[in-house]
């Protein structure tokens, strides 16, 4: 986080819509904000790397190289491929009620 974002942070006052002032954070407890701040972005980028299928790394992304992303992301594309082939044999069972009534394709998850 910049540290311009600290300050504002830090510096930050909760105001009620009729304009009273509810509490304000002093300059005081600065770095425990700043800590708070730096855990927050963590976690959030932990969360992020999940949820595009990347175990969760120390490195930054872009520092990261072409075989160790592959290595991270290979479990959860085998994982996929193989739900993928599970989902066409069940298909294929299907596919004469299919043949019938062919808007029952449509809720076929993607």
């Amino acid at each position: 986080m910049k540290k311009r974002n600290m300050v504002i942070i830090a510096a930050a006052a909760a105001v009620l819509a009729a304009g009273a002032l509810l509490s304000a954070c002093g300059g005081g407890d600065t770095q425990e904000t700043q800590t708070e701040a730096q855990t927050t972005e963590e976690e959030t980028t932990e969360d992020f790397e999940k949820m595009a299928a990347i175990l969760p790394s120390d490195k930054p992304y872009l520092k990261t190289g072409v075989f160790e992303t592959w290595r991270s992301r290979i479990p959860w594309l085998m994982l996929l491929m193989l739900s993928a082939t599970f989902t066409g044999l069940i298909i294929t069972g299907f596919e004469t009620a299919l043949a019938r009534c062919v808007v029952l394709t449509s809720f076929i998850p993607m």
